[in-house]
């Protein structure tokens, strides 16, 4: 660790001055200059000084809103999307890839068009109509994939499905 060059230096990367941090910010003829060593702790790699109060009152709300729906209800809404989707997946041909059964299944589902371009080109197509989706393949396993969550609703899929339905008639 003492080999380490940290990135980036702030207050809380440095060993504190004389008086401490207080003492420092409230004199006015202390330069922002100085002869600052940094800790031998962990904390030399913290750049910061304010911590990013904003952001952690959203964090805390919306980590309350999840409590608050409870992982059960939330799994719930998560299998109805992704049933709906696979059933309309299915009413369009189009070959689902992920499993069908919910204990092998997730919030992610993978259907694929055809050869991996087409996979590629439909995206293009769904992402310039503002659906967002992303093309994941491994071992030549793979095709578009949808992720659905707590924050999807039944529109967002029929809006996938109707696109889909217009792109595969042209």
């Amino acid at each position: 660790m003492p080999r380490l060059n940290p990135p980036l230096a702030g207050y809380l990367s440095v060993e504190p001055p004389s008086g401490g941090w207080g003492e420092y910010f409230q004199t006015p003829s202390i330069l922002p200059t100085g002869d600052f060593h940094y800790t031998p702790q962990a904390r030399r790699y913290e750049h910061g000084g304010t911590a990013n109060y904003p952001g952690a009152v959203g964090l805390a709300a919306s980590l309350k809103l999840i409590e608050d729906l409870g992982p059960t209800n939330i799994t719930a809404h998560i299998y109805a999307l992704t049933d709906r989707l696979i059933a309309g997946l299915d009413a369009l041909s189009l070959e689902v890839v992920t499993p069908l059964s919910h204990e092998n299944r997730s919030g992610i589902v993978t259907f694929s068009a055809g050869a991996a371009d087409d996979n590629v080109h439909l995206m293009n197509h769904l992402l310039a109509a503002k659906i967002l989706v992303s093309v994941r393949y491994t071992a030549n396993v793979g095709g578009i994939r949808v992720s659905c969550h707590f924050y999807n609703s039944e529109e967002d899929i029929d809006a996938l499905l109707a696109e889909l339905k217009r792109l595969r008639s042209r």
